[in-house]
């Protein structure tokens, strides 16, 4: 998965803080999430749940925007094919809310994690509705300049080897190749990935009940590759 660098001098929030401060910092920031409610109003974005999100031309694009102490604001950029959640709950078999689970996409843990771009703006302006407007203006353009990066090759062949990459890599190459139609990649990758299950620490297994007996991402997919393969053959018939 790719991830620019942090940025650097991002301010550092204290160790400590007064009762006073904190409140202080919990007021700041509902303003701030206020004022980027208002500046996306009446635009193609929208603001919901801490997150500035657009859904254009079969693309998913994100904000989390995050005040950083005192000045400036981080940046959270990350971008994936619109399609891409609904296909990866429907192999794993839960039913969401595509229209609602839209401010989430970019935070939720059942959600694929696409690329991330990370960046440090308004390092010396202060006021929370200057830098709301300067998060929305500063996120649209990124993504105008950036639109060569939406392109479902360019996000698979970031990826790199999948050889020894992460769970998270792995299901989003193998969803990535689905939604190309390629089915034999993604089954070898689902094979791969079920194989190298135990050996990654990181890859886990997928949602609830007993972690020894609960399927993986891979096995899910290898069993809806096989269901979508004989859809495919009774249309031919």
């Amino acid at each position: 998965m790719e991830f620019d660098d942090f940025p650097p001098k991002l301010p550092l929030w204290p160790d400590t803080m007064t009762a006073a401060a904190r409140q202080q910092t919990d007021v700041r920031n509902e303003a701030f999430n206020q004022a980027m409610d208002q500046v996306s109003a009446n635009t193609p974005w929208r603001f919901s749940h801490g997150s500035l999100f657009n859904v254009d031309n079969g693309w998913y694009m994100a904000n989390l925007p995050e005040l950083a102490y005192q000045k400036g604001v981080l940046m959270r950029l990350s971008y994936k094919p619109a399609a891409l959640d609904p296909l990866y709950w429907d192999i794993a078999g839960l039913t969401v809310d595509a229209n609602a689970s839209l401010p989430f996409r970019n935070q939720v843990p059942f959600a694929t994690k696409g690329p991330c771009h990370y960046a440090y703006i308004g390092q010396d302006i202060s006021s929370v509705q200057t830098l709301a407007k300067l998060t929305l203006d500063w996120t649209d353009k990124w993504f105008g300049l950036n639109q060569a990066r939406l392109d479902i090759n360019d996000m698979f062949h970031r990826l790199g080897n999948l050889s020894f990459a992460p769970k998270d890599d792995r299901t989003l190459a193998i969803c990535l190749s689905i939604l190309q139609g390629d089915l034999t990649t993604a089954a070898d990758l689902a094979k791969a990935g079920e194989a190298n299950l135990y050996a990654d620490e990181s890859v886990g297994v997928f949602f609830g009940g007993n972690e020894a007996a609960r399927p993986s991402i891979f096995e899910k997919t290898r069993h809806w590759l096989v269901n979508e393969q004989r859809k495919r053959l009774r249309l031919v018939k």
